[in-house]
């Protein structure tokens, strides 16, 4: 009978041992090596490929949101690699017709489609730009004259290309002197300031500094002091009608950039911001800023700030990393017809975070799919206009109940 009750032990010690052991962690070699791996990454600034290996990417299901529903108005299926998402409203050229809102959607890095509020394509460009260029973001402004312009590029490109409203290619912004330093960070286009031609403003990489160019790609003004860029956006309004640009740095500064290439400190601290945004979300349609922070195993969260640099308040995001390296995450739309538009914020689940400028989110849609571009329009109601990789489709928000 000992015999027996000794071996009976000897084998539950055998099998608690397995158990402890298959719930233990092989080795403390891949924290390690991801321990290791986090500041590399984050001193990078552009081709960070190698976080995918850190972070895989989950696609959260298919949910609409709690506060509102999201019904499908159309979808526009002819568009062979759907991209960024840009929404305007353009007025009209005579006075016979009405303004028309427009969705403008990068089709790979070459061809532009405009579509209507019906999904219908008014409008395909095929751009004339050299074979080896890429677009992969828009930034858009409008003259004094009511012309609109365009300007496009990609993040780590050496180029960029001005457009007409027809799409005309006006001007090509050619590389620096030197390689290293023509490395583009970001991109803003202002509408001039009182003269007819708009203003281009260029960050660059390592000690490219941030230049100011106009619409013919000649330089008005360079200041090598702004380094490691992480954001462009356009200031608030003045009251004579001129606005700046906000400036966010490596070193974690908020700086105001005035349109002669003027630079002051407004706000530091700012260490982990990853990108900016600006747009008329605040009370009463003022302009306010919103942070995009991250880290390099895709701990993501967004900030509030407003144009004195002060910080109001932060959210969290969902984790991970988008699988669309270009997607421009952050939009802003009137999607409520009130006077303070509202946040866009594209997740890399998928998601689609609806918020106030006060920070307040009014909801969040997973579309079960990655997302290749975010925006929204105001049209017989609010609409968030999803792009992925098979489509753009545009939900029209529906038995809202908000505060």
């Amino acid at each position: 009978m000992m015999r027996i009750m000794r071996l009976a032990f000897v084998l539950v010690f055998l099998a608690l041992s397995l158990t402890v052991a298959a719930c233990r962690p092989r080795s403390s070699q891949p924290e390690a090596r991801i321990a290791s791996a986090v500041p590399a990454l984050a001193n990078q600034q552009g081709n960070d490929q190698s976080a995918h290996l850190l972070t895989d990417q989950i696609i959260a299901p298919r949910q609409q949101p709690i506060r509102f529903k999201l019904v499908r108005d159309w979808q526009a299926n002819a568009i062979a690699r759907p991209g960024n998402v840009v929404c305007t409203l353009d007025q009209p050229r005579t006075r016979l017709t009405q303004p028309a809102v427009r969705i403008h959607v990068l089709d790979g890095s070459r061809t532009v489609i405009v579509l209507d509020t019906t999904g219908a394509r008014v409008g395909r460009h095929a751009l004339k730009i050299p074979p080896d260029a890429a677009i992969e973001f828009l930034r858009t402004t409008v003259d004094l004259q009511g012309q609109r312009w365009w300007l496009g590029g990609a993040k780590g490109e050496r180029r960029l290309f001005l457009f007409n409203a027809d799409w005309g290619l006006h001007t090509t912004v050619v590389p620096l002197e030197s390689a290293a330093l023509s490395t583009i960070l970001a991109v803003q286009l202002l509408d001039g300031n009182g003269d007819e031609a708009p203003t281009i403003i260029v960050a660059y990489a390592a000690a490219g500094g941030v230049r100011g160019l106009n619409w013919d790609g000649q330089l008005l003004w360079e200041n090598l002091s702004l380094q490691a860029v992480r954001g462009l956006v356009l200031a608030a309004p003045q009251a004579d009608g001129k606005r700046g640009i906000l400036c966010a740095d490596g070193q974690g500064r908020l700086l105001s950039v005035s349109p002669a290439g003027e630079v002051e400190t407004v706000a530091i601290g700012l260490r982990d911001m990853q990108s900016l945004f600006s747009g008329p979300v605040a009370a009463n349609g003022a302009w306010t800023l919103l942070g995009l922070t991250g880290n390099a195993v895709g701990r993501n969260a967004a900030m509030g700030i407003d144009p004195g640099g002060e910080w109001l308040w932060d959210i969290d995001l969902p984790n991970g990393m988008h699988r669309s390296r270009s997607i421009e995450p952050v939009a802003w739309a009137d999607l409520l017809g009130t006077p303070r538009w509202q946040w866009l914020i594209a997740g890399p689940d998928g998601s689609v975070t609806v918020a106030w400028g006060d920070g307040r989110v009014v909801d969040c849609y997973h579309h079960g799919s990655d997302l290749t571009g975010i925006g929204g329009y105001h049209s017989d109601g609010g609409h968030i206009v999803v792009a992925t990789r098979e489509s753009v489709e545009s939900f029209r928000l529906d038995d809202i109940a908000l505060d």
